[in-house]
């Protein structure tokens, strides 16, 4: 990704000294493998992601306590934040909730996967050094839940920290092993084809309004902005900033169309185009020739053979059974 992300991109490392790390899912629910480098042991607790409800309602009224009349009252205001907040389930309370939690420990030496979505919390029971990087197997699934993740975090104003629409478009290129599996390059297609949809009514509203545009080379600042400064929602084709803001600035306060309506005053906005819509419009046409390609490979893998051209030394198949067995 042409963004650094730590712990996605890079690995990174962790001290840890007789604590822990609160529960939590990787980003965006991906995997991640976890290397203790000692010199002491890391005890683990994982629960599996379809377990996420229960443990969302837990969270909830976890730091619950007092008279029943003022439980509601508790719940709203000291209940734990399953995305954001720092919580420690007890195994008690699992069980009581009839929850699979697995506990194990890890030494030093030993590698730790982490599946897709799973929850987990780390105890060091001596000073440790870890070094843990996240990863995202191709599989249809891994991305499902990734792009499920995304939408929810923006429901709830989460930030993603995977760039999901960055990455989904850098997908779609010809080099990418995306590109030979059909099962997952539908799925980035069809988010990338909402997307593009998206952005079409973004710039359709930018030119009803007549809102004066400049390209991202004139500024670079806004041109390397990924999330919107307000809502913390991914940014692609088309950011706005004030008109008023100088080029030459290292940072830009780079927004959404939503959020660039609620900031900016009535024609004190200025869009910054970083891609074109006709070249996203040529990148779904690639995708969609490249499926063309596999699908009549796949046809032709699976057509039967003929009387006439079966292989010499193949057993001729019963006409009132399966061809292959």
């Amino acid at each position: 990704m042409p963004h650094t992300r730590y712990a996605l991109c890079p690995t990174t490392g962790y001290l840890l000294t007789c604590v822990g790390r609160v529960a939590h899912q990787e980003n965006n629910d991906l995997c991640s493998v976890n290397i203790n480098l000692g010199p002491g042991d890391c005890e683990w607790y994982g629960v599996d992601a379809k377990y996420v409800r229960q443990l969302e309602a837990l969270c909830a009224r976890y730091a619950s306590f007092g008279p029943r009349f003022v439980y509601s009252w508790i719940e709203r205001r000291y209940g734990h934040e399953f995305t954001s907040g720092s919580w420690w389930p007890t195994e008690r309370d699992l069980m009581q909730e009839q929850i699979t939690v697995t506990r194990f420990t890890q030494r030093p030496g030993e590698v730790v996967y982490v599946n897709m979505g799973t929850i987990h919390w780390v105890k060091a029971l001596g000073a440790t050094n870890n070094v843990a990087w996240n990863m995202a197997p191709c599989d249809p699934h891994m991305y499902g839940m990734a792009v499920a993740r995304f939408h929810l975090n923006l429901k709830i104003g989460f930030q993603s920290v995977m760039p999901i629409v960055a990455l989904s478009w850098r997908l779609l290129a010809p080099q990418s092993p995306v590109m030979n599996d059909p099962r997952v390059l539908v799925r980035v297609r069809a988010f990338c084809e909402n997307g593009l949809e998206k952005e079409r009514r973004i710039w359709a509203e930018c030119q009803r309004r007549q809102v004066p545009y400049v390209m991202a080379t004139k500024s670079a600042a806004a041109a390397e902005a990924l999330y919107c400064n307000r809502c913390l929602c991914e940014m692609y084709a088309v950011v706005f900033v004030s008109s008023q803001e100088s080029t030459q600035k290292k940072e830009s306060h780079a927004v959404c169309y939503k959020c660039s309506q609620r900031t900016f005053r009535q024609g004190d906005t200025l869009a910054v185009v970083r891609r074109q819509i006709a070249d996203l419009e040529d990148i779904l046409v690639g995708a969609d020739s490249r499926l063309d390609e596999l699908a009549r490979a796949s046809m032709a893998l699976s057509t039967p053979l003929l009387k006439d051209e079966s292989i010499p030394g193949e057993i001729e198949p019963h006409l009132s059974g399966p061809p292959y067995v």
